[in-house]
């Protein structure tokens, strides 16, 4: 909304005095209606006004989910606000570095230089710029007494500002956060961060002028299990009694839709992954114990430097049931198996796939990889594929090696995606036994997101197909039938034994020791592969 459709430039002293009166009373509207911070709704934003301008309230914590417009209300809008109802108020702006802490001191001197409904409303508390303090880190309106500290001054939260003294501290985001050494995405702080915060926090009590009628407000998001935020709530009982603690999302309905609607709620949890989710939106921490892959830097190959040719390959195939957008991904996973028994995920599809579209991809995975065995799960399998495939597959003169995996319905599903964690931590040559792609979020994601616990698990559609190409790979061909298999491409006299296919899987047999039932079950679409390949 414009200011200036709130109240005309030109209105009578009446009106002016009108308005006046209505915005040294009630933040929001002086946030919203004067300041011009149109985004600002009465659902969200007034109970978080309403706690900053009770003044009675001496320690203030408001916990609101990112870019939820909690530092335009608390380090703007109310710094502001107090120095209009007070002008010889001084209040000092923390934040975790000085650089943040200077932007918002900044924003408020830009309204005091340049809004015209403001210089209108309050004429008496603009100073005189040439000779008030109007700096980066201090600034002064005009005041009805002389005053040591300026009206509003800013501070990192590393600064040594012990000698200074204020009526009141706003501490916004103490704790910093740092950068994902694997992606370069801000990411939630650090331990040593947090405690730098605490410590800072404890500090600032000593620069208060009077420790019965000085304030302290505390603004932020969750960055831990165990955050400032916490230590506040659990520490003091003032942070405790008189603190607002908003969720973007609350019993599946989105709390801020007009900016943060359900889709853009989804996309934030696929993007950041539902660990810095719960913290960052809806202040939920994710207990460390509670994680069950923990995904480090080591766990990344660069696909650009290993070449992965060669190897035998296994690809898992999750079927998605419905197609809608907001159902399952089909996903299709394919994963390497180096020598020393190390698997490398090689190749990674997934999205809301048509039947064809499907099709197609198994075609192309088949083409750039020949994997050893394609593995589906029975359902999806049944409903899908044998009576289409085998036509298809002679028309295109491919023959894919589809693999029918049964589900045991006695083993739950998060028992199966269990079966990765092994993989994930055991190591060797200082290597884990899987490695992922550099670049693969979405299937980190999913890692990361895995919960034992249902109701806190995300997708797992990936997963699911990973878990399928693993156990493929485990599975896999008798290592006596591969090197055989190797040995019928070398030779002509094997080549031509082979075309005869009752007389090759004999020959197989004896040399395994298997039964025949059990071999041909083994060999199951391989020697028509090699057909394929020597026609």
């Amino acid at each position: 909304m414009n200011s200036a459709g709130i109240l005309s430039l030109s209105a009578s002293e009446r009106t002016i005095g009108r308005y006046r009166k209505l915005a040294k009373s009630d933040l929001f509207y002086f946030a919203r209606n004067v300041l011009g911070y149109d985004k600002l709704t009465e659902r969200v934003h007034r109970p978080v006004c309403e706690k900053l301008q009770d003044l009675a309230l001496k320690r203030v914590l408001i916990c609101m989910p990112r870019t939820f417009f909690k530092s335009t209300l608390g380090s703007v809008a109310y710094p502001l606000w107090r120095a209009v109802g007070d002008p010889n108020v001084t209040i000092l702006i923390a934040m975790n570095t000085e650089l943040n802490a200077k932007q918002k001191l900044r924003e408020i001197r830009s309204h005091v230089e340049r809004n015209q409904l403001f210089g209108k409303l309050f004429p008496e508390i603009i100073p005189d710029f040439n000779s008030t303090p109007w700096g980066e880190l201090a600034a002064s309106v005009r005041r009805t007494v002389e005053r040591g500290t300026c009206t509003w001054e800013a501070a990192g939260a590393g600064a040594a500002v012990m000698s200074r003294h204020y009526d009141e501290i706003v501490e916004d985001d103490l704790v910093t956060i740092r950068r994902d050494e694997i992606t370069g995405d801000e990411i939630v702080a650090s331990r040593e961060g947090i405690e730098r915060g605490i410590a800072w926090h404890r500090m600032s009590h000593s620069m208060l002028n009077d420790q019965k009628k000085g304030r302290i407000i505390n603004i932020g998001t969750r960055q831990a299990a165990k955050d400032l935020i916490l230590f506040l709530l659990e520490t003091s009982d003032e942070f405790a009694a008189n603190s607002v603690m908003l969720k973007a999302e609350q019993d599946g309905q989105p709390t801020f839709p007009e900016y943060y609607d359900e889709k853009v709620l989804k996309s934030l949890k696929r993007s950041l992954g539902s660990n810095v989710y719960s913290l960052w939106y809806l202040n939920e921490p994710i207990d460390p114990q509670e994680i069950v892959f923990k995904i480090c830097e080591d766990h990344f190959y660069d696909p650009r430097s290993v070449n992965l040719d060669g190897l035998p390959h296994f690809t898992g195939v999750d079927l998605a049931v419905s197609h809608e957008r907001r159902a399952s991904y089909t996903a299709l996973i394919t994963v390497a198996v180096t020598p020393d028994n190390r698997r490398y995920v090689r190749d990674i599809r997934y999205g809301h796939f048509s039947p064809l579209e499907t099709i197609d991809l198994l075609f192309a995975i088949h083409t750039m990889y020949h994997p050893q065995a394609i593995g589906i799960e029975s359902v999806s399998y049944q409903a899908f594929l044998p009576r289409l495939m085998p036509y298809l597959m002679r028309e295109r003169g491919q023959m894919l090696q589809l693999r029918e995996l049964p589900r045991d319905t006695t083993v739950a599903k998060e028992q199966r995606n269990m079966a990765l964690q092994p993989w994930l931590e055991n190591r060797a040559g200082g290597l884990p036994m899987l490695l992922l792609p550099r670049g693969a979020k979405e299937l980190v994601h999913e890692l990361e997101d895995f919960r034992l616990d249902r109701k806190r698990r995300g997708r797992t559609d990936l997963l699911d197909a990973l878990c399928d190409a693993m156990r493929l790979s485990e599975a896999g061909l008798a290592p006596m039938a591969i090197r055989l298999q190797r040995q019928v491409i070398l030779t002509d006299e094997q080549r031509a034994r082979y075309y005869d296919i009752e007389e090759g899987v004999k020959e197989l047999i004896g040399a395994s020791g298997k039964t025949q039932m059990s071999f041909e079950r083994q060999l199951k679409g391989t020697r028509f592969s090699y057909l394929a390949r020597a026609n």
